[in-house]
């Protein structure tokens, strides 16, 4: 039997950032069923600061301005980010943490035992049990596994993604740019300049679990863009921060447990953010529910998470989408102030 200190299941951004600083405090095994690098999941684009924060050494464009298209109506207002190649990030972060001291195996988590502290894992058929003291998930949103840790009944509020990265130049140099158009009411699509004359580009909203491949196709065609594929990917995303993190020995950390600001999508920066937090409280033991629950992050997630069902809600209440309405007032008000 396999034995750690702490066993980290995805070896994804999430995993990875948290386990090159956990490595630093005992031995560190990451998991995944697939090695980070190889597929794509999100738009790429982070804020500059934490681009920096990160200190990887990959390609990357810089862009200083978010332009926002909704129904035809542009806003736009300074912002400075990067944008980056998913893969690559994921691959750099991976590389981090294996320089920190932490193991890689290439498993599929199959069950795990609070009880006894071991966790079960496949690999071509064949189980593999691993004992540990501190297990946490960083492998993405699971609706069913949320559910059970935090026992409740019914349908998680969820988003989806959809996104590729094709050869062509971007028709908006410098900028971010976003769509939202009458087929997408509660979604967004949008354009990222990339480096090696390539574009990120993508589809996002509230679908609970799916995109329809049409929000890209009509991206495609009104913005012209018929360069070849490169790769596809995407995702489920949460819209609502996990208030119960921690459970005796298990841990939720990234994704797992919500760590996306519910009315843009963005999770890079706040899962960044609070990755030492976990790392420190996890290795002294203490409790992360509590300290979670207090940070400045958990607060800004909820209240995108409380904004998002409000406009839902108030869009169904007067049988009309109020998402785009909020876009603009916030592009506008962002524009205003110059933030």
């Amino acid at each position: 039997m396999i034995e750690c200190e702490y066993l980290v299941v995805g070896a994804s951004y999430a995993g990875s950032l948290l386990a090159a600083d956990l490595a630093k405090k005992g031995d560190t095994l990451l998991v995944d069923k697939s090695e980070p690098g190889e597929l794509m999941n999100c738009g790429g684009g982070l804020p500059i600061e934490t681009f920096k924060k990160l200190e990887v050494d990959i390609p990357h464009l810089t862009t200083s301005r978010i332009l926002i298209d909704i129904k035809g109506l542009e806003r736009s207002f300074p912002a400075k980010y990067v944008v980056i190649d998913r893969r690559d990030l994921n691959r750099a972060l991976f590389e981090k943490a294996l320089d920190a001291g932490a193991e890689f195996a290439r498993l599929s988590y199959v069950r795990h035992n609070t009880a006894e502290k071991t966790a079960n894992f496949a690999y071509h058929g064949k189980e593999t049990a691993v004992k540990y003291r501190k297990l946490i998930f960083a492998d993405g949103f699971h609706p069913a596994r949320v559910r059970i840790t935090q026992k409740k009944k019914g349908k998680l509020p969820c988003g989806a993604a959809k996104v590729q990265i094709i050869e062509g130049e971007t028709p908006y140099p410098d900028t971010l740019y976003f769509k939202i158009t009458e087929d997408n009411p509660v979604g967004y699509s949008w354009i990222f300049p990339m480096p090696e004359n390539r574009l990120n580009i993508g589809a996002g909203g509230f679908h609970y679990g799916t995109v329809p491949e049409k929000f890209i196709t009509d991206l495609k065609k009104s913005e012209n863009l018929d360069g070849k594929v490169i790769i596809r990917g995407g995702g489920v995303l949460p819209v609502t921060p996990i208030p119960k993190v921690q459970e005796n020995d298990t841990y939720l950390f990234g994704n797992a447990a919500g760590m996306v600001y519910a009315l843009n999508g963005e999770g890079l920066k706040h899962i960044s953010d609070i990755s030492k937090l976990w790392a420190n409280t996890i290795a002294d033991g203490q409790n992360l529910n509590l300290k979670w629950r207090f940070s400045s992050t958990y607060l800004k997630l909820n209240f995108a998470s409380y904004s998002l069902k409000m406009i839902l809600v108030g869009g169904k209440f007067f049988k009309k989408p109020l998402y785009p309405a909020a876009c603009r007032a916030a592009a506008k008000s962002r524009n205003i102030i110059k933030i």
